[in-house]
């Protein structure tokens, strides 16, 4: 069968990584098309995602960038089950766990700490552990919510796994 989707991304990026969950779970054939940095500046790519980023979906001819609406637009368009909750509050929580890896999480833990070591591993120098120690208590802040949101629950925005679950999953990943 051949792939309906392309998704332009890094294999490192835990936002690409919550686009092919999200696909994974509707079990979408797609194809990676690997996106390298210093490519994000081509007018190819600037087509695509004029803020030079990744992931971006395309979808029989659409295009469309920034990870919580591909994957908003994921379950909207493929058939399966659901992966947003019908009840309110939990919806909300869904929202609110999704924010915060965008504003918090990633920009505060991903990025400076777990970014700084894969990225140093993978160019092949030493991480700037100076820097990583100055965001360990951005971690720390990042977490509590996350575990008083959780509580007992099996996942993040109640008892079924959810698009919460498919942005925070990789980031927390990473971090580990």
């Amino acid at each position: 069968m051949a792939a309906s989707c392309s998704v332009y991304t890094s294999l490192t990026s835990p936002f690409g990584r919550s686009v092919r969950v999200c696909l994974h779970e509707r079990g979408i054939e797609h194809a990676i098309i690997e996106s390298k940095r210093g490519e994000r500046q081509t007018a190819e790519h600037l087509a695509r995602h004029p803020f030079a980023k990744i992931p971006v979906l395309e979808h029989d001819g659409f295009i469309i960038y920034e990870t919580q609406a591909i994957i908003r637009y994921i379950t909207d368009v493929f058939p399966g089950h659901a992966l947003a909750p019908s009840w309110p509050q939990e919806a909300a929580r869904m929202n609110q766990v999704i924010g915060i890896i965008d504003a918090y999480f990633f920009p505060q833990v991903s990025l400076p700490i777990a970014g700084e070591r894969i990225l140093a591993k993978k160019m092949g120098y030493a991480p700037n552990e100076e820097r990583i120690k100055a965001h360990i208590p951005h971690a720390h802040t990042c977490f509590a919510p996350k575990d008083a949101i959780i509580r007992n629950r099996p996942y993040m925005a109640g008892v079924d796994f959810s698009l919460a679950d498919i942005m925070a999953g990789p980031h927390v990943a990473a971090f580990a």
